[in-house]
């Protein structure tokens, strides 16, 4: 790659050859504050994928109602 007098692009390379790492989703992994690393979600072997996603909304009051706060605590 060359960025001087006009850019031109070089042989693409993966990134990643792990072959735990889970394309199967657009999110699987993220550059690091630092712009030198990346954090990368990996499937372990034999690991199905999720089918069901949980929200909780108001999660708050679903907390107190769980575990409610002792009296004088």
């Amino acid at each position: 790659m060359t960025a001087d007098p006009a850019f031109t692009a070089g042989s693409p390379e993966p990134l990643f050859t792990d072959p735990l790492v889970a394309w199967d989703t657009a999110l699987s992994y993220d550059v690091m504050p630092d712009g030198e690393s990346f954090i990368v979600v990996r499937q372990l072997p034999g690991d199905q994928p999720a089918r069901e996603l949980r929200l909780v909304l108001d999660w708050f009051t679903e907390l107190e109602r769980l575990a409610p706060r002792r009296a004088g605590g």
